[in-house]
Protein backbone atom coordinates (compact mmCIF):
# COMPACT_ATOMS: atom_id res chain seq x y z
CA UNK A 1 0.00 0.00 0.00
CA UNK A 2 0.98 3.62 -0.25
CA UNK A 3 2.64 4.93 2.86
CA UNK A 4 -0.32 6.51 4.61
CA UNK A 5 1.48 9.84 4.63
CA UNK A 6 1.43 9.92 0.82
CA UNK A 7 -1.75 7.98 0.05
CA UNK A 8 -4.38 9.59 -2.15
CA UNK A 9 -7.09 11.35 -0.19
CA UNK A 10 -10.45 12.84 -0.93
CA UNK A 11 -13.41 11.42 -2.74
CA UNK A 12 -14.61 11.44 -6.30
CA UNK A 13 -18.03 9.85 -6.19
CA UNK A 14 -21.44 11.24 -5.27
CA UNK A 15 -21.73 8.83 -2.37
CA UNK A 16 -18.49 10.18 -0.87
CA UNK A 17 -16.44 7.09 -1.63
CA UNK A 18 -13.13 7.25 -3.43
CA UNK A 19 -14.40 4.91 -6.14
CA UNK A 20 -11.21 2.85 -5.82
CA UNK A 21 -10.57 -0.56 -4.32
CA UNK A 22 -6.99 -1.54 -3.57
CA UNK A 23 -5.87 -5.10 -4.22
CA UNK A 24 -3.32 -6.22 -1.64
CA UNK A 25 -1.22 -9.22 -2.63
CA UNK A 26 0.17 -10.76 0.53
CA UNK A 27 3.01 -13.25 0.62
CA UNK A 28 5.69 -14.49 2.93
CA UNK A 29 9.32 -13.38 2.64
CA UNK A 30 10.56 -16.76 1.46
CA UNK A 31 8.13 -16.98 -1.43
CA UNK A 32 8.77 -13.37 -2.42
CA UNK A 33 12.54 -13.94 -2.36
CA UNK A 34 12.26 -17.08 -4.51
CA UNK A 35 10.07 -15.34 -7.08
CA UNK A 36 12.31 -12.30 -7.20
CA UNK A 37 15.35 -14.51 -7.77
CA UNK A 38 13.59 -16.39 -10.58
CA UNK A 39 12.41 -13.27 -12.38
CA UNK A 40 15.32 -10.91 -11.86
CA UNK A 41 18.48 -12.85 -10.96
CA UNK A 42 20.67 -9.78 -11.40
CA UNK A 43 18.51 -7.80 -8.99
CA UNK A 44 18.22 -10.48 -6.35
CA UNK A 45 19.47 -8.57 -3.38
CA UNK A 46 17.98 -9.70 -0.10
CA UNK A 47 18.46 -6.17 1.23
CA UNK A 48 16.26 -4.76 -1.57
CA UNK A 49 13.40 -7.07 -0.63
CA UNK A 50 13.91 -6.39 3.07
CA UNK A 51 13.82 -2.62 2.57
CA UNK A 52 10.64 -2.86 0.51
CA UNK A 53 8.95 -5.04 3.12
CA UNK A 54 10.10 -2.72 5.91
CA UNK A 55 8.43 0.22 4.15
CA UNK A 56 5.24 -1.70 3.38
CA UNK A 57 2.14 -0.60 5.26
CA UNK A 58 -0.44 -3.37 4.92
CA UNK A 59 -3.99 -2.09 4.66
CA UNK A 60 -6.15 -1.92 7.75
CA UNK A 61 -9.59 -3.53 7.76
CA UNK A 62 -11.11 -0.05 7.67
CA UNK A 63 -9.41 0.61 4.31
CA UNK A 64 -11.37 -2.20 2.69
CA UNK A 65 -8.61 -3.57 0.45
CA UNK A 66 -9.22 -6.93 -1.17
CA UNK A 67 -6.44 -9.22 0.07
CA UNK A 68 -5.14 -12.22 -1.83
CA UNK A 69 -2.40 -14.67 -0.88
CA UNK A 70 0.30 -14.89 -3.55
CA UNK A 71 0.73 -18.59 -2.90
CA UNK A 72 -2.33 -18.93 -5.15
CA UNK A 73 -1.67 -19.01 -8.87
CA UNK A 74 -2.04 -15.74 -10.77
CA UNK A 75 -4.88 -17.39 -12.72
CA UNK A 76 -6.74 -18.23 -9.49
CA UNK A 77 -6.28 -14.70 -8.14
CA UNK A 78 -7.55 -13.11 -11.35
CA UNK A 79 -10.52 -15.51 -11.53
CA UNK A 80 -11.46 -14.59 -7.97
CA UNK A 81 -11.13 -10.88 -8.72
CA UNK A 82 -13.29 -11.15 -11.85
CA UNK A 83 -15.94 -13.02 -9.88
CA UNK A 84 -15.84 -10.49 -7.06
CA UNK A 85 -16.06 -7.52 -9.44
CA UNK A 86 -19.01 -9.14 -11.18
CA UNK A 87 -20.80 -9.49 -7.87
CA UNK A 88 -20.44 -5.80 -7.01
Amino acid sequence: MFPRSSAPTGSCCADGSAGVTFIYLHGDRGLLARRLAQRHPALHARSLLESQLAALEPPTPEEGAWTYDISLSPRAIVASLVERIGAE
